[in-house]
């Protein structure tokens, strides 16, 4: 597995054995950044990312190969947060992340105010029904800023409930899952 795209184009991303950790590919993970960058005029520069259930990491660091500032890992497995200490390490990017070994459906109040993102990946374990509890975390947990992007990763018939505080952007399908992206505190009317 390589990050597919920004300046650590190419690194490769070390992915634990065993199938705890489902990372998204390499095809899903351009995906997404295409529709972010082309379709959505997204702009990566300075930006706080917010990856959770982070897995290897590879959302976030494909997002701060493309300029972000800074990310925020959330998980609460051991081989995650081994896998994204090894991957920041051989890129060279531990100054430029944090990791919080939380389970990311029930997120405590954030307690930094860097850690507001404008940007969130949510990939949970495929149907576990854990992306309505998360969405609500991120909200009442105050993590995301006015207008952030929610990416979130499903499998094709997971199904979830909107909070109210989000609205749907777009859905695509891609091999055996689907990519959700949401806006957060923009509700069109």
């Amino acid at each position: 597995m390589r990050i597919v795209g920004g300046k650590f184009k190419g690194s490769r991303l070390t992915v634990p054995s065993g199938q705890s950790i489902r990372p998204t590919s390499d095809r899903g993970r351009e995906a997404i950044f295409n529709i972010l960058s082309h379709g959505l005029s997204f702009k990566f520069d300075g930006i706080t990312v917010l990856d959770l259930f982070s897995g290897t990491g590879a959302l976030g660091f494909e997002a701060l190969s493309r300029g972000a500032n800074r990310v925020v890992f959330i998980d609460n497995k051991y081989a995650a947060i081994k896998s994204i200490k090894l991957n920041g390490r051989s890129i060279g990017q531990t100054p430029f992340f944090s990791i919080r070994q939380i389970d990311a459906s029930c997120l405590p109040a954030r307690t930094s105010r860097d850690e507001a993102a404008a940007l969130a990946f949510l990939d949970p374990p495929y149907r576990k029904n854990l992306i309505t509890p998360s969405l609500l975390a991120l909200d009442e947990g105050g993590w995301l800023q006015m207008g952030a992007v929610v990416v979130v990763e499903m499998a094709k018939n997971d199904h979830y409930k909107l909070p109210s505080s989000f609205s749907l952007t777009s859905e695509r399908k891609y091999g055996k899952s689907t990519f959700t992206l949401l806006s957060y505190g923009m509700i069109s009317q």
